[in-house]
């Protein structure tokens, strides 16, 4: 079965999100604006962040893209 291949920078944004937020794992879209300095509507936009918030692992993904 053929598996998707994960983005050489996934690894190291996850690593980068995890320092910077610690244990935290579900962010709000204030909490990626914070961590980017951009703004929270632009991170939403960018990332297409739910109200309900995104997981480390799927900003780390999106931010490959």
């Amino acid at each position: 079965m053929m598996g998707v291949r994960e983005a050489p920078e996934y690894r190291d944004n996850l690593e980068e999100l995890t320092k910077f937020f610690g244990k935290k794992r579900l962010l709000t879209a204030q909490d990626v604006a914070e961590y980017t300095g951009r703004t929270r509507r632009f991170v939403t936009e960018l990332y297409q962040i739910p109200k309900t918030g995104i997981t480390t692992a799927t900003l780390a993904r999106r931010m490959c893209q």
